[in-house]
């Protein structure tokens, strides 16, 4: 059991490293991890173990529209799949949760630091008024500033830490 956490951490570690530096997560690891969950899941549970991993690395496919919005990056979804094939439908939508609401604290702690809070509220505002007005959704470009974006990626690896503690502590 601790071998999954174990895999899933070192995956997430390296992943927000590669996040940091190259702003993408390659796809060799993404593919070393998802085998390695995959055989994982084989070896602990058999067929019905590789089935429940081969379904918690496809429910992140949902997210894909969050992708075709430019709220998420590939590699956030790649990642999310990733730990899906480790821990399962239900390990990976609690940290797809997790996740999100750290992504919604690190971007509100993003705003008071950066003192820009009405301007990408009105961002969020000017992109939801063209999508009405055109009837598409379009994909969203916010505020054209680098220095308004964050690594998905810390929001992931805050995501994985509590739910990795949570079900360790009641393990």
């Amino acid at each position: 059991m601790i071998v999954k956490y174990i895999t899933g951490a070192v995956f997430v570690a390296l992943a927000l490293a590669e996040d940091i530096k190259y702003v993408k997560i390659k796809n060799k690891l993404i593919l070393f991890f998802l085998l390695a969950g995959f055989v994982e899941a084989c070896i602990a549970g058999g067929v019905s173990g590789l089935l429940h991993s081969a379904a918690g690395a496809a429910v992140p496919l949902l997210l894909l529209p969050l992708f075709a919005l430019r709220f998420l990056g590939a590699g956030d979804i790649k990642s999310f799949c990733v730990l899906g094939a480790i821990f399962g439908v239900k390990g990976v939508i609690e940290i797809m949760a997790f996740s999100i609401i750290f992504g919604g604290l690190i971007a509100f702690g993003f705003m008071i630091y950066k003192r820009n809070a009405l301007e990408r509220f009105k961002a969020l505002w000017l992109y939801f008024k063209l999508c009405i007005s055109t009837k598409k959704i379009l994909p969203y470009s916010g505020i054209n500033n680098r220095d308004a974006v964050f690594r998905f990626g810390y929001a992931i690896a805050s995501g994985f830490a509590v739910y990795a503690a949570y079900n360790l502590y009641i393990m």
